[in-house]
């Protein structure tokens, strides 16, 4: 279910201190074909809580829930002391939620959870280049000010 990057983006997902993140798809992630699948991947600090995955309509002007899933009920094994809860989607998106790109086509994406507090919460996501920030950016607050996606600087 999750591949060989995973011990990165559960690092990552720690650092952020939020309730979670989403690491794919990554910000301005571009696709060559509109007809292929997304993989939507992510980490809950929390066991079995709910991740809506949304797109932005192009066409309506709003965003849209795509599927409400939960966190994994286990932990996902990790090599860290905190305990991290995956959450993964595959789903292919229809033409209202695609815009063109410079290298093909893009859509607006994010996952939203219920935080702390109890209010909504949009769930980090980051930049293509994350991993090497990562590496440059050891506290939590340099990597959320450094390493979370541009427009969530």
């Amino acid at each position: 279910m999750f591949g060989s990057r995973m011990k990165w983006l559960r690092a990552w997902c720690l650092l952020a201190l939020t309730s979670g993140c989403m690491l794919g798809p990554y910000d301005d992630m571009e696709v060559s074909s509109r007809d292929q699948e997304i993989d939507f991947t992510g980490f809950h600090l929390r066991p079995n809580q709910e991740v809506r995955v949304q797109a932005f309509n192009q066409i309506a002007s709003r965003w849209e829930t795509l599927e409400t899933l939960r966190s994994a009920t286990t932990p996902t094994p990790t090599d860290l002391r905190d305990t991290l809860y995956g959450w993964n989607t595959r789903r292919r998106l229809t033409r209202d939620y695609w815009a063109a790109g410079t290298r093909g086509a893009k859509a607006q994406v994010r996952a939203l959870t219920v935080g702390l507090t109890g209010d909504d919460f949009e769930m980090v996501s980051v930049d293509a280049d994350w991993g090497a920030c990562y590496r440059e950016n050891r506290t939590a607050s340099d990597f959320q000010r450094n390493c979370a996606a541009k427009e969530r600087r």
